[in-house]
């Protein structure tokens, strides 16, 4: 995989975590509950913001820094699958606001 296009894909990733992170303090503000059963348990303390906002980018960082030690399909397939999950975790929030479950 090219840097350029991992590049992309990091990025990618990395809004689509940060929309994530404001659409899961929005839910919660209109009395959701979190779904993801690990994030749950953490979700109304501080290190939930530390987790979304800080740990994913820095994740981020380190496939960034190991990408020539990985093999290139490792890489396409592993951000591939992070950014498709991104993807279908917003549409389902888009669906949720559009339809007035949130």
């Amino acid at each position: 995989m090219k840097d350029n296009k991992l590049l992309k894909r990091l990025a990618a990733i990395g809004l689509l975590n940060a929309a994530d992170y404001i659409l899961t303090f929005y839910a919660l503000k209109r009395g959701h509950e979190e779904l993801n059963p690990v994030m749950a348990h953490i979700v109304h303390t501080p290190l939930f913001p530390i987790l979304k906002l800080a740990i994913v980018p820095l994740l981020l960082a380190v496939i960034w820094n190991i990408r020539k030690k990985v093999k290139p399909k490792t890489l396409e397939y592993t951000t591939g699958l992070l950014l498709i999950t991104y993807a279908i975790l917003i549409l389902y929030f888009g669906i949720a606001y559009t339809t007035g479950a949130l």
